[in-house]
Formats: structure tokens, C-alpha cells, sequence
């Protein structure tokens, strides 16, 4: 553990001051309007949660395959600010995330946003921050650019993080636990092959270890 508190405290400063060079791309120029506030690029705050929120509007409403359609989705996205070209976005996830999303689809964008956020910073804490018992080591894993992107993008950083965590921690004391993760982490293609390669980083782990411990018996 001691270890891995110098390491992650070694990457404070300049993790710090990307993901404050992060928030300044997204935030400059940002603006309120119809009930939204909309970033620097013109998205709304939270781009790939408005996704995630729409899945889960789909899920109660049966809209899900005509979100696919890229003429058709982008209409809805207009249609949330009055007189506002929405940029183009795609309906992205696949439809298993429906399930997911159903909850957040029964209430207003911004609460929505805001439990998703809550949810996702108090795992963090509970599962990768929590367990290093000093605030450096906590205030760098909180300065990380995953989660600067997670609070202002909307995306699912945060949540794979805790996944990952999960799984490194759960592989060997609790296999059928790890497996279960690892099948969640695995609902989007990059997640799947983080999974592989967190797993293969282990198996080699494991087996330079045993390799080691082998060399130092003494041969009969």
C-alpha cells in the first residue's frame, strides 16, 4: 500500500493541472439556457449522459429503435432547447443499457444528472479513495482527469474505475464476485478490453510470482 500511495502522490500536480486545463475546455464560454446549461462546445453539460438519460426515456416510451437513426435522434436533441441547432450526436450504447437507464428516465435531465453524479463520486470514494488512509493520496485520486471528464461529460469513468478496482481486488479471494464484475465492466467494447487486459497484467503478475518462489526452493 505504501508503494502505491508514493506513486499515485508522485502524479498530484501535473494530474491536478490537466484536469483543470480539461475543465477550462469544456467550461469556457458556457452558458444557461432553456433550463440547461450548455458547454464550451455547445453539448449540454453532461454530453454523454444525455444518452444515457434518453436510454432511459426509450425504455418507458418504446422509442429506443428510432433512436438509432441518426436524423431522427438529432431531432430530439433539438427539440430540448427551442430554436437550438443541436450538435450531432449518436445513440450510441447498445440496447442493454435500457435497463439501466429505466430509473433515470422517469425524472427531469438536471436531477437525473445530478443522482448519477452522486452515485458515481460515492463509490469512488468508497471503493478506489477510501482505502488510502492519507488526504494526498485521496486528493490526487480525486484530481484525475477520468473524473474532471466523468463531472463534466457525463461519462462512465468513474463507474469503471470502481469496476476495475473491484475486480484487481475480488480476482483471487472472490473469483465469482471478479467474473461478475468483469462481465459488467464488458456492456462496452472498450471496458471488455480493459477487462482482458487488466486480467492478463494479474495472470502474469501471478505467475512471475510463483516463477520467483520456485527459483529460491532448492532443487533435490
Amino acid at each position: 500500500m505504501q508503494a502505491n500511495q508514493e506513486f499515485i502522490r508522485s502524479f498530484n500536480l501535473p494530474m491536478a493541472a490537466l484536469s483543470v486545463a480539461i475543465a477550462w475546455f469544456v467550461l469556457h464560454g458556457s452558458y444557461f439556457a432553456n433550463g440547461y446549461w450548455i458547454d464550451g462546445q455547445g453539448y449540454i453539460l453532461g454530453r454523454d449522459f444525455v444518452n444515457f438519460w434518453h436510454y432511459g426515456i426509450a425504455a418507458w416510451t418504446g422509442q429506443g429503435a428510432s433512436f438509432y437513426d441518426l436524423v431522427t435522434y438529432n431531432g430530439v436533441l433539438d427539440r430540448l432547447i427551442p430554436g437550438y441547432d443541436y450538435p450531432d450526436q449518436n445513440f450510441s450504447y447498445p440496447p442493454r443499457y435500457m435497463l439501466l437507464a429505466a430509473p433515470f428516465g422517469l425524472i427531469g435531465y438536471n436531477w437525473a444528472l445530478a443522482i448519477y453524479t452522486a452515485i458515481g463520486l460515492g463509490l469512488y470514494w468508497l471503493v478506489v479513495a477510501r482505502p488510502f488512509s492519507d488526504a494526498a493520496s485521496r486528493i490526487a485520486l480525486f484530481a484525475m482527469p477520468m473524473l474532471t471528464v466523468y463531472l463534466l461529460c457525463g461519462q462512465v469513468s468513474a463507474f469503471i474505475a470502481v469496476l476495475f478496482v473491484c475486480v484487481y481486488r475480488w480476482l483471487d479471494e472472490r473469483p465469482v464476485a471478479g467474473g461478475g464484475v468483469t462481465a459488467a465492466a464488458a456492456m462496452q467494447m472498450i471496458s471488455a478490453l480493459l477487462a482482458i487486459g487488466l486480467l492478463i497484467a494479474v495472470i502474469r503478475r501471478t505467475i512471475s510470482c510463483a516463477s520467483a518462489h520456485c527459483s529460491r526452493r532448492p532443487s533435490w
